[in-house]
């Protein structure tokens, strides 16, 4: 360092003095991370790691199993202990590389406080403390614009509530017929419900319409209702492309047409779909009915 400082003094590229300052604060620096490597005590507590999402609560059904780790680099851990909602803390084995488990169990529905206390060979202590919630109930589903055996007409509307029971509502869904889900608002406490029910891709005659609820401590909940379509709801179109007023249509388009429920191809021809050009003039195209899911 010494040298490569004079150089700089030579070439002209530094001031004696601002070299030798360089060297000084460099020489400080060197002292102050050998001391803070060699010291013979220990003046930081252990660290304590729970492993959690983001200081999320811990949620289970009957128990949880509480993981982390407490650590002390320098003294060594003397001990760590547990205690539940301020009760005697009760002490916790620690693996040498400092991970532990706790299962918390037997204690029954509701919200828990867990704290953990760790102290070092020197008797410096650290705490962290975690939310528990315990949930065996099954959440609660409660329908109220129609009930099992109604007769359902275009325009019904899918409304009600959920509730969690405990812990919060991870997951709410409904579906017709044993069909795909279709998501309903989840999230803490009693949630709510009020969306149109769509019937277009249903014909005439019974249907079931299931309501599915999970919370986060994996209970779940099924309610079906038996319901009566009495009539096929008018096909209605959903789409079509190319849009009207797009102008990026090339020859090798091939327009399309969805609608809300499969169509009867006898009743579906070309004086029913056909095509204009910019001059007005229609032209009736070849087509053909495809079933999509």
């Amino acid at each position: 360092a010494e040298e490569i400082a004079e150089s700089r003094v030579w070439d002209g590229a530094s001031f004696r003095f601002a070299s030798e300052g360089g060297l000084a604060l460099g020489e400080d620096a060197a002292r102050w991370a050998l001391a803070a490597f060699a010291r013979d005590e220990d003046a930081s507590p252990p660290r304590l790691l729970l492993d959690l999402n983001g200081g999320s609560p811990a949620v289970g059904r009957e128990g949880v199993a509480l993981t982390g780790a407490a650590l002390d680099g320098l003294s060594g851990l003397a001990g760590l202990t547990a205690s539940v909602d301020g009760a005697a803390g009760q002490p916790v084995s620690v693996a040498a590389d400092g991970a532990f488990s706790l299962p918390v169990e037997g204690l029954g529905d509701g919200t828990y406080e867990v704290r953990f206390d760790a102290v070092d060979a020197e008797g410096a202590a650290a705490s962290c403390a975690v939310e528990v919630v315990l949930d065996a109930a099954a959440p609660t589903i409660e329908l109220t614009s129609f009930g099992d055996g109604a007769a359902l007409s275009p325009g019904a509307r899918l409304t009600g509530s959920a509730d969690g029971t405990g812990s919060n509502l991870a997951s709410l869904a409904w579906s017709v017929n044993g069909g795909p889900a279709r998501a309903l608002p989840a999230g803490a406490g009693a949630v709510s419900f009020d969306r149109a029910l769509d019937l277009s891709g249903l014909s005439a005659g019974a249907h079931a319409i299931a309501l599915r609820a999970r919370d986060a401590a994996g209970n779940d909940a099924v309610e079906t209702f038996e319901v009566a379509l009495a009539e096929t709801p008018v096909v209605r179109v959903i789409s079509v492309s190319p849009g009207d007023g797009d102008a990026r249509v090339g020859p090798t388009a091939r327009p399309r047409i969805d609608f809300s429920r499969p169509v009867d191809p006898s009743t579906f021809d070309a004086d029913a779909v056909f095509a204009t050009d910019a001059a007005g003039r229609a032209f009736r195209p070849r087509f053909c009915c495809r079933r999509t899911v």
